[in-house]
């Protein structure tokens, strides 16, 4: 295998993280495709999972997720895909393996997004854009090497994300992607990093999205970036 096959297999996984050590800590044990790198968002040392500190690069920060996304997937530089999670998810054995696979053979050059399926959330209740490997070639030349939309903070970054890709022919959903989402939407307790702020943040985020929404899809470009520099201007 040669050296830019090698780079183009691996994955940077982008986590923020606040006061879940033990759930951030079971999401990472589940992580077990060879060729990743771990990123996580931090905002003290408390919230860092030291039994696996070998197997992570940590950043402190006191931003909300959404930004902390975007610097985190920076770090990759656009050498490899991205996979932004939330640490409440566990990977089921060869979850990503098999969603590289996919991108691999729907987007043999990397210029393409491959959703995961959560297994244990109702059909009805799933959004199929809410966890996604993001192709290397896209996140470089769809998105600029800026992963979302930095006005968000926590909701409907991804939606966007997802709906763009969509709307190019560019996004697919890989059934044997599959992971477990300890969410309220799925019957799990809520925490305090789901209930923080989390109307305001809403309410905020869907005028973003809805705002930008209209701007991108009449705007006819294939570049999300160039879309989001008019999105961040309010009409």
């Amino acid at each position: 295998m040669v050296v830019k096959d090698m780079i183009e297999d691996y994955v940077t996984i982008t986590i923020p993280s606040t006061g879940r050590c033990n759930r951030l800590a079971e999401c990472i044990q589940s992580v077990d495709y060879r060729n990743s790198i771990i990123e996580i968002g931090v905002k003290s040392l408390d919230d860092v999972p030291l039994s696996w500190a070998e197997r992570i690069s940590v950043s402190f920060t006191h931003d909300f997720p959404v930004p902390v996304q975007i610097r985190l997937a920076a770090f990759s530089r656009g050498f490899t895909h991205i996979l932004p999670i939330s640490d409440d998810i566990v990977f089921d054995p060869g979850a990503i393996k098999n969603a590289v696979s996919a991108l691999n053979s729907a987007f043999p050059d990397g210029d393409g997004v491959i959703g995961f399926d959560i297994k244990n959330m109702k059909e009805t209740d799933k959004c199929p854009y809410a966890f996604m490997l993001i192709g290397r070639k896209f996140f470089n030349d769809r998105l600029g090497r800026v992963l979302f939309n930095p006005e968000y903070r926590h909701f409907f970054a991804d939606v966007e994300l997802g709906e763009f890709a969509e709307r190019l022919g560019r996004f697919r959903k890989c059934p044997e992607a599959r992971i477990t989402h300890f969410h309220p939407s799925t019957g799990a307790p809520a925490d305090s990093t789901h209930t923080a702020g989390r109307h305001e943040k809403w309410v905020h985020d869907k005028e973003i999205y809805d705002r930008g929404k209209a701007k991108w899809q009449g705007n006819g470009s294939a570049t999300l970036a160039e879309c989001q520099r008019t999105i961040q201007t309010p009409a």
